[in-house]
């Protein structure tokens, strides 16, 4: 028992909830200003919560273990394909050639992977 509690603490870990930390990185580094980073913030929490309500009224309706993959691969597609755009964006700031729709699909990914 022990042991399936400690990789189930140990593989939350490895979830990507630690991106949240670097949400207001993420949104300065596009270029939004600071009431505009407290705005965005601010709806990431109201899209995690609708996230989170969605997947709670769904819960007596699917298998677990189907949701629980499912979920799995879901967060982990949105957290590469964020991870992917922010190294685009990054790239592109350090060679100068700055697409702001990189960026701002990056911060869409980040919404995505937060509601999902």
């Amino acid at each position: 028992m022990s042991l399936l509690l400690t990789s189930l603490i140990s593989s939350g870990q490895f979830s990507g909830n630690g991106l949240g930390y670097f949400g207001l990185s993420i949104f300065e580094s596009v270029g939004y200003s600071t009431s505009m980073q407290f705005s965005l913030n601010v709806l990431n929490q109201f899209i995690s919560a609708t996230g989170a309500f969605l997947g709670m009224a769904c819960s007596d309706r699917m298998p677990r273990r189907k949701a629980l993959v499912f979920g799995t691969i879901a967060v982990a597609f949105m957290l590469c394909i964020t991870g992917s755009l922010s190294k685009l964006w990054v790239e592109n700031a350090n060679t100068g050639t700055v697409d702001p729709r990189v960026g701002q699909a990056a911060v869409v990914g980040y919404f995505s992977f937060w509601f999902v």
